[in-house]
């Protein structure tokens, strides 16, 4: 028999197995997880240690903003007035790529409706019930890379090889796997020098690449799908030459869309660490529309802000403009999906980049570029000088011993410990009530994550709260610190009254 009739009724033995799926769940209240949130009372230089609350943080203030309807079907949803599917596309930087957040928020939104992975790439997310891996030669490019060339797919993340053994291994995790099905979509660059490439499951061959060329969106992004049957949570990829392939020609793979065969919560990660708005908006190609055609979400969530922060050019002015070309954009591929705005965590730099640091870690700060021991040396004392400096005192055979030369006295110390604090970059704020208006005008609600820390200086209380539910980088929050987001983000989407 040809090879190609093989692979097509190996199509279709697969499909008829996920004839039957499990009958959907309906939604019953999630269990929260409630944090002990840190008290919003600003910390004193003398003793410089943020002292927690002993109960969570009541939602009083309006963490949300929500214009009228901009967020009905979603409550909708929540509330158990209207059943799954229910799709959630999430653009954003590595708050988001971590998965932390958006997994305890697909977890919340979802309540007792199976969740299925949505989109993944190798790496991405981070923290997920999905995994991506690379056999052969591969080459990563993506929207960080200026001398790399594109297309960079819906997530601006692509793999290419030109090795006629490449594989990628493709894993998810799923309840009741044993009566569920799945389908997977492979996203991938559709152009005329694509090698072709076929899809296994349980090692045989499922489709091949070639079959389904007519498959191609705007921007020559293609598509090719198969099913799995019950019990099966893994499939490969693998560059198929058996039959030629061109010479000089390269594959190019985006990702993959795991979706469950049967109503359920998707919150595909589209994110990438390092990223601020102008990534997708100005390296972004015609498969972020196509995609976002494709996959039609239900809610499309945006979480931009910690990179613009830091940029020492900023100009608000153009992040303005910037931001409402993005929201423009989003908008236009997905006219059918509410929107929801994050604003970015509160972000602290210390007034003298040298605070608290010896001679040793000086000298280590000082370089361009820093060994792996000297970033080891630098992250050592993170904790003691975020959170408690007079840690850092030793007592020696004359007397205390003051981790900085200039201090030798116990009033010279208090008084350095008053020069040396933590501040919020005046660009945090600025960005927040920027990005507010902008989303007011798209009609998308806006959760103020910086308002809910408890605004300037809030993550270095985050950061000393037990649990820590902020790194001591002073920019990113811990496991504990997204799932308490998550969770505020859906007590207060819960809290809006039905239209």
């Amino acid at each position: 028999m040809n090879p190609r009739n093989l692979l097509w009724w190996a199509s279709l033995a697969l499909a008829a197995a996920c004839g039957s799926s499990a009958a959907p769940r309906p939604p019953t209240p999630p269990t929260l997880t409630d944090v002990v949130l840190p008290s919003a009372a600003v910390p004193s230089p003398m003793n410089h240690t943020p002292s927690p609350e002993s109960a969570p943080k009541p939602p009083t203030a309006p963490w949300l903003t929500s214009p009228p309807g901009a967020l009905q079907a979603t409550h909708s949803f929540m509330t158990g007035e209207r059943a799954a599917p229910f799709h959630v596309v999430q653009y954003g930087d590595s708050h988001s790529a971590a998965g932390y957040f958006t997994r305890e928020a697909r977890r919340l939104f979802g309540g007792k409706w199976p969740t299925e992975p949505g989109f993944l790439t190798v790496g991405y997310p981070s923290t997920w019930d999905g995994k991506v891996k690379l056999g052969g030669r591969w080459r990563k490019d993506n929207w960080l890379r200026t001398k790399a060339d594109g297309p960079f797919g819906p997530l601006g993340i692509a793999y290419t090889t030109q090795d006629p053994k490449a594989r990628m291994t493709l894993h998810w995790e799923a309840s009741d796997s044993a009566t569920r099905c799945f389908r997977v979509t492979v996203y991938y660059s559709a152009d005329d020098s694509s090698l072709p490439f076929e899809v296994l499951v349980e090692g045989r061959p499922a489709v091949r690449s070639e079959r389904m060329a007519e498959n191609r969106a705007p921007g020559n992004l293609g598509t090719l799908r198969v099913e799995i049957p019950a019990g099966v949570t893994n499939a490969e990829l693998a560059v198929d030459c058996r039959a030629g392939c061109s010479r000089g020609g390269t594959l190019r793979i985006f990702g993959f869309l795991v979706e469950l065969l049967e109503p359920a919560v998707g919150w595909d990660t589209m994110a990438v660490g390092g990223t601020t708005i102008d990534h997708p908006r100005r390296r972004g190609d015609e498969a972020i529309e196509a995609y976002l055609a494709q996959r039609e979400p239900d809610l499309l969530v945006v979480w931009y802000g910690s990179n613009s922060a830091v940029d020492q050019h900023f100009d608000p002015d153009r992040y303005r403009a910037r931001f409402d070309e993005l929201l423009t954009r989003l908008r236009a591929a997905s006219p059918k999906a509410e929107c929801l705005v994050l604003a970015p965590p509160d972000l602290n730099r210390w007034t003298d980049a040298t605070c608290f640091l010896d001679k040793a870690e000086r000298r280590a700060a000082q370089r361009a570029r820093k060994s792996a021991a000297d970033r080891k040396l630098l992250k050592s004392r993170k904790p003691e000088r975020v959170c408690s400096p007079d840690a850092l005192v030793s007592a020696g055979p004359r007397g205390r011993l003051y981790p900085v030369a200039e201090v030798r006295s116990a009033e010279a110390w208090e008084a350095y410990k008053r020069t040396c604090v933590l501040r919020t970059l005046t660009t945090v704020p600025e960005i927040v009530r920027i990005q507010r208006e902008v989303a007011q005008s798209h009609v998308c609600a806006y959760f103020d994550v910086y308002a809910f820390m408890g605004g300037p200086e809030s993550i270095q209380r985050w950061a000393c709260a037990e649990p820590r539910l902020a790194m001591f980088d002073l920019v990113h929050l811990t496991a504990a610190g997204y799932r308490a987001v998550a969770g505020e983000l859906y007590r207060s989407i819960m809290s809006l009254e039905s239209p």
